[in-house]
C-alpha cells in the first residue's frame, strides 16, 4: 500500500493501482483494471457545506434528487451514479473543513462493480493532512 498525500489531504493506494498527480489533483488506475478514479480538489477560504457540494453538482448537470448521502474517510458529501451509453459513472462530491473533493469513478457498464471493493477501501482511507 502507498500512502499519496496532496497539500491538504492524503489516501492510502492499494499496491496493485497506480497512481499520477494531476494539476487539481489525481488519478488512480490499476493497469490491467476496468476503470480509472479521479479526484480534483478544491480549496475555499471558507468551510465547504452541503450547500456547496450540492450546488457545484447541480451546476454540473447532476439530479439533485438522485443524491445519495456518503461518508468516506474524514469526508462526507454526496453520490450520484449513473448509466448511459454502455458507461458507468459515480460522482461523489465529498467535504472536509475548506476542501471540495470531486471524485469521479467510470468504467463500462458491464465492469461497474468488479472495482467497488478496492475504490471503497482507498476513499475510506481519506484524511486531512
Amino acid at each position: 500500500m502507498m500512502q499519496v498525500a496532496r497539500m491538504d489531504w492524503g489516501m492510502n493506494v492499494l499496491a496493485e493501482w497506480h497512481c499520477k498527480a494531476e494539476t487539481h489533483g489525481i488519478e488512480v488506475y490499476r493497469p490491467d483494471g476496468y476503470g480509472r478514479l479521479g479526484i480534483n480538489t478544491t480549496t475555499r477560504t471558507t468551510p465547504t457545506l452541503d450547500f456547496d457540494l450540492m450546488y457545484t453538482a447541480y451546476q454540473q448537470g447532476f439530479d439533485i434528487d438522485a443524491a445519495q448521502r456518503v461518508r468516506h474517510g474524514q469526508f462526507k458529501g454526496f453520490q450520484f451514479c449513473i448509466e448511459e451509453d454502455n458507461q458507468y459513472l459515480r460522482e461523489v462530491f465529498l467535504r472536509a473543513s475548506t476542501l471540495m473533493l470531486k471524485v469521479t469513478y467510470e468504467c463500462r457498464l458491464v465492469e461497474r462493480c468488479l472495482e467497488d471493493k478496492d475504490i471503497g477501501s482507498m476513499l475510506d482511507s481519506l484524511t486531512l493532512t
